[in-house]
């Protein structure tokens, strides 16, 4: 079924139930269903068809979720934009994705263009009325790259979803980072399909987080500290915050869980690991996160972990020997727009991968160390960047850290590290500490001390800025 089948199923059920609210509005699933069809209704009228590309580029609102739902039912594709992108941005986009209509105001209806010709990939669904989604990855590593997934690699994951999180019909999500971002979209459509109630906010504060009273919420490590800075100031808002929070982005660190669960003692600080090509994959407890905080827990029940080595082998892996970590699942993307070479090295069979490396402890728990194209080669050996990381954030006095490489005359390639501090620790101690902890080929011969990193929308740190500002010596070396 359809995205939009599993919203009219629980129309039909709870008529009555608020599906939908933002600050001063809510819609019933009654309300909704109707504005849904009368929508569709328009849109193929005005000549929208099944297959077609739809941009989605407004702030959060009501009518977003109307007019997702209304693209699924005419069998079209919903590509979200977040309406702050640059104009550069913005034409790279048109012209990369060929869209046949742009939503950009939820006063009018589409504004339509002539599309560019893009062949978009097949691999698991038979014809385009199939996909659903039209996305970019995070390019935190690289250039980001066009891809598309259907309807069932959504669907497919609704009720491992809801069993993960304990989610049903009474549940409020709040919804408080921009709907253009899939970790925020994803929960957003699971809550419409069980009949849950969808809470919008047009930018998040921590006020009107924390005033939407809802019972779960996705966020990003990034949200953390305001949350806890709020709550000391207020001193009566801990009760109101989600009894389930989902973590998304990037891996929290202990201390900022520590804070939290300190802060928040009755809410369930949950993380998961997944990604664009995969979905999601392991789902690490706030228990788990406490006994074993350097892993990303174990896998989802519906889905299947496995390692495959360099020759396309699957091995058994240790904290000695690792592999690229492959998913199987239902949740598979369909490729990549228009390369199909990197489609088909994410594939082996029916296994697809994010590029990440790690192991699998006996206890089933994973640990990642980095991505196949964040390898090092230093003094002839190769080391995982993600390896050095986890290193030097477990040493006191830093807050976060990053890894590269960089040419060296003499020595081909060198390890540089970038940290942030705390608690005014002097570097060299953070140096001294990092040599007990660190093989000598691993530990970086170069640092630099940042007040922060740059970070990108999901909270990641965009390496590709933080190397370029490195190389153009904007950034204070040390």
């Amino acid at each position: 079924m359809r995205i939009h089948s599993y919203f009219y199923e629980q129309a039909q059920k709870y008529p009555d139930y608020v599906a939908l609210s933002e600050q001063h509005n809510r819609w019933t699933y009654r309300e909704l269903a109707e504005c849904v069809s009368n929508r569709a209704s328009s849109l193929i009228q005005d000549g929208a068809m099944p297959g077609h590309i739809f941009i989605i580029k407004l702030e959060n609102c009501m009518e977003w979720i109307q007019d997702a739902l209304a693209v699924s039912k005419i069998g079209g594709i919903i590509m979200p934009v977040h309406p702050d992108v640059t104009e550069i941005e913005w034409q790279t986009i048109i012209s990369s994705s060929g869209p046949n209509w742009i939503i950009t105001s939820k006063e009018t209806l589409c504004q339509t263009i002539e599309p560019n010709t893009i062949s978009l990939p097949l691999r698991h669904v038979n014809s385009k009325d199939e996909l659903y989604f039209f996305g970019y990855t995070s390019g935190s590593t690289g250039t980001p790259k066009g891809f598309v997934k259907s309807h069932q690699s959504w669907t497919s994951s609704f009720e491992g979803w809801s069993k993960a999180f304990s989610l049903i019909e009474s549940d409020r999500v709040v919804v408080p980072l921009h709907l253009s971002y899939s970790a925020q979209l994803y929960p957003a459509l699971h809550a419409l399909a069980i009949g849950a109630e969808i809470v919008l906010l047009s930018k998040f504060t921590p006020d009107a987080f924390l005033k939407a009273k809802g019972s779960c919420a996705s966020i990003t490590p990034a949200l953390i500290e305001p949350l806890i800075r709020h709550a000391k100031n207020k001193g009566s808002v801990q009760e109101m915050i989600p009894r389930c929070m989902i973590s998304v982005g990037t891996k929290l660190l202990p201390i900022q869980r520590q804070k939290f669960e300190e802060c928040f003692p009755k809410s369930f600080l949950y993380e998961y690991y997944g990604s664009s090509e995969m979905g999601y994959a392991s789902l690490l407890t706030p228990e788990d996160a406490r006994a074993a905080p350097e892993t990303v827990g174990i896998s989802f029940p519906d889905v299947e972990i496995a390692f495959f080595n360099e020759k396309k082998e699957r091995v058994v892996t240790n904290k000695e020997n690792f592999g690229k970590l492959f998913v199987r699942s239902g949740q598979a993307f369909e490729g990549y727009i228009e390369n199909e070479k990197q489609t088909k090295a994410t594939f082996i069979e029916g296994w697809v991968t994010s590029h990440d490396i790690g192991f699998q402890r006996e206890d089933g728990k994973i640990v990642l160390v980095g991505r196949d194209r964040d390898i090092i080669k230093a003094a002839g050996s190769f080391v995982y960047a993600g390896e050095i990381e986890d290193v030097l954030i477990g040493i006191t006095g830093v807050k976060e850290a990053v890894v590269f490489s960089e040419k060296d005359q003499n020595r081909g390639e060198i390890i540089r590290a970038v940290i942030v501090k705390e608690f005014s620790r002097e570097l060299v101690d953070i140096q001294k500490e990092c040599r007990q902890k660190l093989i000598s080929y691993k530990q970086p011969r170069n640092w630099t001390v940042l007040s922060h990193l740059p970070k990108k929308p999901n909270g990641k740190v965009d390496k590709m800025k933080l190397r370029a500002e490195l190389l153009s010596d904007k950034l204070r070396n040390t």
